[in-house]
C-alpha cells in the first residue's frame, strides 16, 4: 500500500485500487475551521506516516471558534460513557469532539 499527501488530501493506493480520503479532507476544509482551533488525531497522523493502513475516517479535536462552527454545521450527540459531546458527519466518517 502506498500513501501520499497532497494539498487536496491523502491518497492511498493498493494494487489496482486507489482509495481517496480527499472528500473527507475537503469537507473539513469547506467548514473553514481556524487552523489554531483544531487538530486531526487518532489514525489520521499514523496513516500519513505509513504506520497503519488507511481506515477511511477522521477524528478531529476542536476548541473555541472551530467547535462553534462544527456545532452549527452538524448534529451534536452526547456520549454518556465518555461524558463528552461529539458531532459526526458523513455517516460517522468524520467525528469532531472537544476531548480526546
Amino acid at each position: 500500500m502506498n500513501y501520499s499527501l497532497s494539498n487536496t488530501g491523502l491518497r492511498i493506493s493498493s494494487g489496482n485500487h486507489t482509495h481517496m480520503s480527499d472528500d473527507l479532507f475537503a469537507i473539513v476544509k469547506r467548514l473553514g475551521l481556524p487552523q489554531r482551533d483544531y487538530a486531526i488525531f487518532g489514525s489520521g497522523p499514523l496513516i500519513v506516516r505509513n504506520v497503519i493502513p488507511f481506515t477511511n475516517d477522521l477524528d478531529i479535536i476542536c476548541r473555541n471558534e472551530a467547535w462553534e462552527i462544527v456545532l452549527a454545521a452538524g448534529q451534536s450527540r452526547f456520549l454518556p460513557e465518555y461524558d463528552t459531546t461529539i458531532v459526526s458527519m458523513q455517516n460517522d466518517a468524520i467525528t469532531f469532539g472537544t476531548a480526546w
